[in-house]
């Protein structure tokens, strides 16, 4: 959502794109329509670079942000490094499971 109407579809956004862009703008983030993101939702979890926007200036470009998609409120769980950060399931579920947000049987 952005500034009180929901996003519609850019040619260039995929629809899980487009719902990532709307779950922020439901939560008062609003993403500058012109910023690529660069993201992965995993296990209702979403792991996202930092953005920019005209009502999103506490976001770094150079970190990954974990966020909980059940969630009311976009509240950062935690961040790490862009530089070095491996982009495959087998990490996320790895860095999950230390965080203690799922358990070890919960990655099948």
């Amino acid at each position: 959502m952005t500034r009180g109407k929901e996003m519609k579809m850019n040619q260039e956004w995929s629809k899980q794109e487009l719902g990532i862009r709307n779950w922020f703008g439901d939560r008062g983030f609003d993403i500058d329509e012109r910023r690529k993101l660069k993201f992965e939702i995993f296990k209702g979890f979403v792991f996202i670079v930092g953005v920019d926007g005209p009502y999103v200036d506490d976001f770094d470009p150079t970190e990954v942000f974990l966020y909980e998609l059940d969630s009311l409120c976009a509240e950062i769980y935690t961040s790490w490094p862009v530089k070095g950060f491996q982009w495959e399931k087998d990490i996320y579920l790895r860095l999950l499971i230390k965080l203690g947000l799922i358990k070890q049987g919960e990655d099948k």
